[in-house]
């Protein structure tokens, strides 16, 4: 069995703690509230914008927090962690364009460096990565 590096270790700890912890709150409602709202565009914030239009639907909260708990959870398992960094790089993706898109603060910066470390942990799976793609076509 091939050693891991303890860097990669101490990355997808990181990862899956954060993405779950997210997780959590938008399946405990804690984000992304769910309630009616009035939003003036011309002395609102891009931010509150934000918050409004993805709790507005209770379906939508429910699947980024189930897909950010369970790519969090799949990180913290050995056997599956290169299926959870797999599946988190869409999701962290999202985050960062729409965290720069609205301009949030540092979190915009936070996030950023979660989805370079996600990156940087699927390149050094490259080569167990590899053998899903068929050389000889």
């Amino acid at each position: 069995m091939k050693r891991v590096p303890l860097s990669m270790t101490i990355v997808r700890w990181i990862l899956g703690i954060v993405f779950i912890g997210y997780g959590v709150l938008k399946l405990a409602q804690l984000q992304f509230p769910h309630d009616e709202f009035t939003f003036n565009s011309e002395t609102g914030h891009p931010i509150t914008l934000f918050w409004y239009f993805f709790g507005y639907s209770h379906v939508y909260g429910t699947f980024i927090g189930l897909g950010e708990t369970v790519a969090g959870l799949l990180l913290l398992i050995p056997r599956w962690a290169t299926v959870g960094a797999i599946a988190l790089l869409p999701i962290s993706v999202n985050i960062t364009v729409l965290d720069f898109s609205f301009d949030f603060p540092a979190v915009k910066y936070f996030v950023l460096v979660l989805t370079l470390l996600n990156i940087w942990l699927l390149y050094m799976e490259r080569d167990k990565l590899m053998l899903l793609v068929d050389r000889k076509s």
